[in-house]
């Protein structure tokens, strides 16, 4: 009888170093070392991707194409530029 394969969809266990797989049915879990470079799925959006150190951090990992980042105004920046000249020493 041949096992059901599917991707698995690591957690990470909040004081140790071991994710493991949160499927029904699934007992399957990797090491901190081990689980870098494996294949999950997203718990956002459901679609395969590999494990890297940025989303190892999470506990529950997520792709990057599902990460929300700031953007910055165009004149936010302008006035960081301002301040970083004013504050540099000759």
């Amino acid at each position: 009888m041949k096992k059901n394969e599917h991707t698995h969809r690591y957690r990470r266990i909040k004081s140790s170093g071991i994710f493991r797989c949160m499927l029904p049915g699934c007992r399957h879990y990797l090491t901190k070392e081990f689980a870098e470079g494996a294949i999950s799925s997203c718990y956002r959006c459901g679609n395969d991707f590999i494990l890297n150190k940025r989303n190892m951090a999470l506990e529950t990992p997520h792709c990057n194409s599902c990460t929300t980042r700031r953007n910055i105004k165009e004149s936010d920046l302008e006035e960081f530029k301002k301040l970083l000249e004013s504050k540099k020493i000759s």
